[in-house]
């Protein structure tokens, strides 16, 4: 599941797009219905592949 374009375009171009200054954990959780368990990985993944970077306490997209 995780980097699956699905999930990636429910975070990011979906559901997501309304929340241009980044998405936090719980933006996420709202997004995907996933806890803590399943959204710090996904995030951490996006992160280390650099389709987002981590900015304080959201991730924002990689431009």
């Amino acid at each position: 599941m995780y980097g699956t374009y699905a999930v990636i375009n429910r975070l990011y171009g979906g559901k997501g797009a309304g929340r241009p200054t980044g998405l936090t954990l719980a933006d996420s959780k709202d997004i995907l219905g996933y806890g803590r368990s399943g959204g710090v990985p996904l995030l951490e993944y996006l992160d280390e592949i650099g389709f987002t970077r981590r900015n304080g306490n959201k991730r924002v997209l990689n431009t």
